[in-house]
């Protein structure tokens, strides 16, 4: 089996803007407005490219740092 080793640079923190995603997840294709960042990116407050809206954490993925 291999093994995947994640750091602070890969993309681990996946969010959501609550303005334009209204519908929940699935909802409608066309109007998801998701991204994945890395932990450094999150630490400044990404906001949705859309609508300046402050970004919402839907899960994260544990790394060993």
């Amino acid at each position: 089996m291999k093994t995947i080793e994640l750091t602070r640079a890969d993309r681990t923190m996946f969010a959501q803007c609550p303005k334009c995603n209204k519908h929940e997840l699935g909802h409608n294709v066309a109007n998801i407005y998701c991204m994945a960042y890395s932990k450094a990116q999150w630490a400044r407050s990404p906001k949705c490219e859309n609508c300046d809206t402050d970004m919402q954490l839907l899960y994260e993925v544990k790394t060993d740092d």
